[in-house]
């Protein structure tokens, strides 16, 4: 298996259009291709595909800009009553990642304290979870096994279709110095990427990254929000001014 340089990278989400939906909020505005990212009892996630066709990876970083591709952070309370249903039912948010034995009780405990809104519960949470090393990764060989079937010079879509039809989604596209680099999460601990240049498979990979927890802040939160991976790790912090997420970076 041939291993991809991670240094260098900005992260972007992309959907894929593979089983995806269409979604019309309360207030008009409609999302196209809807995948769920992630979600808790207020709250979903989800990528969006704002087109029917499809696009390029060349051509990736334009649809981004233009809002064509992106993501968006939703109230629950926003959706129509079938479709609140359909992401509390059918996109379960049980954790898959295995839990520590004895420890358990804490740890579930703890990972419930890093979705609180209070950003003390959450930081001392994480703390908890990183000194106790309460988070344990599952094991990693059964998505060697997966990735094995993967043929170095297959096209996008062929590499989408295999991992379709076993069950695993597309969900972020990276951006490097030369290739586009798309992002399968495999479970709550790990991810396969797949390096694509000119439109085929050139490398691929499979690495722990534990699943990050999604917490959106207050109406009207101005300053830095920190959220966390579920093994304690803090996430890149995000600014907001008035509610609004802005492109400031953490000193």
């Amino acid at each position: 298996m041939r291993m991809l340089p991670l240094r260098a990278m900005t992260f972007l989400l992309i959907a894929t259009v593979i089983h995806a939906e269409d979604w019309t909020t309360t207030d008009g505005k409609t999302y196209q291709n809807v995948t769920v990212v992630s979600h808790d009892s207020t709250v979903v996630t989800v990528s969006y595909v704002n087109t029917s066709a499809y696009i390029a990876p060349s051509d990736l970083n334009k649809a981004i800009q233009q809002g064509i591709v992106g993501t968006a952070i939703l109230p629950i309370s926003s959706l129509d009553e079938v479709t609140q249903q359909h992401v509390l039912n059918d996109h379960p948010t049980e954790l898959k990642a295995s839990l520590p034995g004895s420890n358990a009780p804490e740890y579930v405990k703890a990972l419930t304290d890093l979705c609180s809104q209070s950003p003390d519960v959450r930081s001392k949470a994480a703390e908890f979870i990183r000194d106790n090393h309460l988070y344990k990764s599952t094991p990693r060989h059964p998505w060697e096994k997966l990735a094995a079937g993967l043929k170095i010079g297959e096209s996008v879509p062929e590499v989408i279709d295999y991992l379709h039809k076993r069950g695993i989604a597309l969900k972020l596209s990276t951006l490097s110095r030369t290739n586009v680099v798309i992002h399968f999460p495999l479970d709550d601990s790990w991810v396969l990427l797949c390096a694509i240049n000119h439109a085929v498979l050139t490398e691929y990979g499979i690495y722990e990254e534990p699943r990050e927890t999604i917490v959106v802040p207050p109406p009207q939160f101005s300053g830095f929000w920190y959220t966390y991976r579920i093994n304690g790790e803090a996430m890149r912090p995000c600014y907001y001014d008035r509610g609004k997420p802005m492109n400031v970076e953490a000193r």
